[in-house]
């Protein structure tokens, strides 16, 4: 048995949905009755189910991209990064030995 709606004008469809499972669950269906949502709901849940995903993506991106900056606009000022910790050497004297 397939039941269908329509939302009216430009409502949203998320609380749609969960109105629509609020009452399944409140007819207590027998376990051996599947229900789903079919079209654009089916899409709009399958988009929710791997939205994590992207906000964790997201916020990795941003993590590597402010430390990069940092490193670069503090790591010169402050000689945090490895490219400044060179040993200079004093004038006349050399790190390779010349016996």
């Amino acid at each position: 048995m397939t039941i269908s709606s329509n939302l009216k004008g430009n409502a949203p469809l998320g609380p749609a949905e969960a109105a629509a499972e609020k009452t399944v669950a409140a007819l207590h269906l027998p376990s051996t009755i599947e229900t789903g949502f079919q079209g654009n709901a089916q899409a709009f849940q399958a988009s929710l189910s791997s939205e994590p995903i992207l906000i964790l993506a997201a916020l990795v991106a941003v993590y590597i991209i402010l430390g990069m900056l940092c490193e670069n606009v503090l790591g010169s000022r402050f000689h945090w990064t490895k490219r400044q910790k060179r040993h200079h050497w004093p004038r006349g004297w050399s790190s390779v030995s010349t016996g």
